[in-house]
């Protein structure tokens, strides 16, 4: 697991800075299995989706003052999927509907925060995605690069 301390962060502050395709790369310290991606979708209408391993699932997000930052009323669709994948699923479902908190690391780690005293959900630009039909944001594709 990284270490977050040492790099530089930035608060949320629109919708357009998360708008695009994000790989999620580790649920707190638990990295993510490569062979099922987990992948989360943002627009500038405060709408999230992707897919959690198994299931799709669509919601929406809530950009507040200081970094707050919430996703609400997650729906999922309900295909059953062998175990190590629907606990993944799980996990990621659950700690998703926590996130308290979101920056932005100076790698263009998106991180999301659902307690203190845990490590955040770490997404990582999904350089090859496509989001309704559109290519990756500007800022996202700076990110992607590196």
């Amino acid at each position: 697991m990284p270490a977050y301390s040492n790099q530089s962060f930035a608060s949320i502050d629109n919708g357009a800075q998360l708008k695009g395709r994000w790989r999620v790369d580790s649920i707190g310290q638990r990295a993510v299995n490569s062979s099922t991606p987990l992948l989360i979708a943002f627009d500038e209408s405060s709408r999230v989706g992707g897919v959690a391993g198994c299931n799709r699932f669509l919601g929406a997000y809530q950009i507040g003052a200081e970094g707050a930052f919430s996703i609400e009323d997650v729906r999922l669709t309900r295909r059953i999927c062998p175990e190590p994948v629907m606990i993944q699923e799980s996990l990621l479902i659950n700690r998703l509907k926590h996130v308290s908190r979101t920056q932005l690391t100076s790698e263009g780690e998106l991180l999301l925060f659902f307690d203190n005293d845990e490590q955040p959900i770490r997404l990582l630009p999904d350089s090859t995605a496509l989001v309704n039909g559109a290519a990756l944001s500007q800022t996202q594709q700076a990110r992607a690069r590196g």
